[in-house]
């Protein structure tokens, strides 16, 4: 029924906040690469997340939930760092990456992200949580239990020699 983008943290929570007033179900996604509604739709609001900045930090990634992974990848490339080569034909968005713990060429999330900050629907406050705190497993995490939303997410790679780095 309804459609947003959500362009930062504060534009989610409103948007969260008001559906929740209105008894309105929420359904957040990042590129929308995995998902498929059903013929009668869906009688809520939709809400993607079109945060979409990737920045380097000495090497540490750290990229938006709706950053997609050529994107991501091109940034690691510019810094000439290495660790999240085997990504590159991932469809989809960093955040959904996480909470699915995808893997590719056998490196999965959980192998190289170092924490990211969650919005916890429940209570509306953001938090930062290390690796540990996600319960990964083969392809998901407990973030599919809890329904919380990655907002960001932060990944330790290596330095290497541009010569060096190369995509699968």
């Amino acid at each position: 029924d309804y459609f947003a983008d959500a362009s930062n943290p504060d534009e989610l929570q409103n948007l969260l906040y008001a559906a929740r007033l209105e008894e309105i179900p929420v359904f957040v996604m990042g590129g929308g690469s995995n998902v498929l509604f059903r013929d009668e739709g869906f009688r809520g609001l939709v809400v993607r997340l079109a945060m979409n900045t990737v920045r380097v930090e000495g090497t540490e990634l750290i990229a938006d939930a709706g950053a997609k992974w050529p994107a991501v990848l091109r940034v690691m490339e510019e810094a000439h760092l290495t660790g999240l080569e085997p990504f590159a034909g991932l469809p989809g968005t960093v955040g959904g990456a996480v909470v699915g713990n995808a893997g590719c060429f056998g490196l999965e999330i959980k192998d190289v992200i170092a924490e990211a900050l969650v919005l916890n629907q429940a209570m509306g406050s953001i938090c930062s949580m290390d690796k540990s705190s996600f319960g990964f497993f083969y392809r998901s995490s407990g973030l599919k239990k809890t329904h919380d939303i990655v907002l960001q997410a932060t990944f330790q790679l290596s330095h290497r020699s541009t010569a060096s780095i190369s995509t699968p």
